[in-house]
């Protein structure tokens, strides 16, 4: 079969095909080009002999210097990537397109597993869009089609798209939704005392936000909180905002809050019936929430994420877990985090999402993130990482060998403003 390859589509035709696509990627979407406002966006899409459209591919253009300027095809493309003859359409064009445009350079990140690492529950008991057999057959012809390509790192900020992703299923191999009483089960040990009665005892109230100023301000606020607490360079409020603007409907903003309130009055009723020794702890513990209760308030927010659900309506959904924070300040004690995304999951498996991508680790599995998201028994999926569709070599040996050196220059210019604030 034929297949033309076209380089300037409307984004109109090109999110209708997104909503027909199965497992479509937030980051292959109009409102992630929004999103990304350094750079320019073009559509593309491919066309089978009857003008079907079967495949397309959101390209982010950008000018890192005079006379050198970068395309990306943030984890895409998106179509069958397992029919050979599509993806060499893509390629020949793409190369065309830049030519044209004088882009020394395209990258791609292609959502292909190199390797799958399966949760800890039995088969028929998780959902799990990934094929062995097609994964190891595509991965193949990738690696051998030319493209330039740096060896595989284990470090998550060495790739523009994390290469380690923890996903966790929502659904069984049969596609039904798990219920309150499955999350529970599959759940590692340490994780399932945060559901039910430990939440309810404390107050805790899981909360869809609207997406409003006061709520953004509160969000950044806590993530600014987590940044500082981590030492990590966080998102500032100017771009979280742009995100869930541009997102719209898809956009949740979420907080875990606590009524101090219902808590005081557990620790009461639980009072009445101790011991005389279990009453001095007790008390403690009055004490401490009893002055939270003075400096915060009756209503105290505890953590807060964004969550991006799917993009496309038909097929394998898959929800991103995008931006979460934890205000330990007060209150650490409630693990708002963890009763928070457990809260998410069951939401988003209420809105038909069959996954949950909880986003990156890094490949040592020795981090915090790891050890936090390790406790929802996800599956964890390898990707092939990014290749590079070279189209000038001397302008791309170039940036490659000074590139590297002047991201590092930036990063400790980033840290040094941050500590003199």
């Amino acid at each position: 079969m034929g297949y033309v390859f076209k380089s300037d589509i409307s984004s109109s035709e090109f999110n209708a095909f997104v909503k027909t696509h199965s497992f479509a990627p937030i980051t292959q979407t109009e409102a992630w080009g929004k999103v990304k406002i350094d750079w320019s966006k073009r559509y593309c899409g491919i066309y089978d002999e009857n003008g079907t459209m079967c495949g397309g591919a959101l390209l982010l253009v950008r000018s890192l210097a005079p006379m050198f300027k970068l395309a990306y095809c943030p984890r895409g493309p998106i179509f069958d990537l397992a029919n050979r003859e599509l993806f060499e359409t893509f390629i020949s064009g793409v190369k065309i397109f830049a030519k044209k445009n004088g882009i020394y350079s395209v990258k791609i990140d292609p959502p292909v597993p190199l390797k799958i690492t399966p949760p800890e529950l039995d088969e028929s008991e998780y959902f799990t869009p990934f094929s062995k057999e097609i994964s190891e057959r595509v991965s193949d012809y990738i690696f051998n089609a030319g493209f330039s390509y740096k060896e595989l790192s284990l470090v998550l900020n060495d790739y523009i798209q994390p290469r380690f992703n923890m996903i966790v299923p929502l659904a069984k191999k049969n596609g039904e939704k798990l219920s309150t009483a499955d999350f529970k089960k599959h759940f590692k040990s340490s994780e399932r005392k945060y559901m039910g009665a430990f939440s309810v005892n404390r107050g805790m109230l899981f909360e869809e936000a609207e997406i409003t100023d006061e709520n953004i301000d509160l969000f950044a606020d806590i993530m600014k909180s987590t940044g500082e607490r981590k030492s990590i360079f966080l998102r500032n409020r100017e771009y979280f905002k742009r995100l869930l603007i541009s997102f719209g409907d898809s956009a949740k903003l979420f907080f875990e809050k606590t009524d101090i309130d219902i808590y005081i009055k557990y620790l009461n009723d639980r009072k009445a019936k101790e011991s005389e020794e279990e009453k001095a702890k007790t008390d403690e513990l009055l004490s401490a929430a009893e002055k939270v209760r003075n400096e915060r308030g009756q209503i105290i927010p505890l953590a807060v994420s964004v969550v991006i659900m799917p993009p496309n309506e038909e097929g394998v959904r898959m929800a991103e877990y995008l931006y979460a924070g934890s205000d330990l300040r007060v209150l650490p004690q409630f693990s708002g985090a963890d009763v928070m995304l457990s809260e998410i999951m069951k939401y988003c498996a209420d809105k038909n999402c069959h996954l949950l991508n909880l986003g990156g680790v890094e490949g040592s599995l020795d981090d915090g993130l790891y050890a936090f998201k390790s406790k929802f028994n996800p599956i964890l999926a390898e990707y092939i990482g990014e290749f590079d569709i070279v189209i000038n070599k001397l302008k791309y040996n170039f940036v490659e060998k000074n590139l590297p050196w002047a991201a590092r220059i930036y990063r400790r210019l980033v840290s040094f403003i941050k500590k003199e604030k």
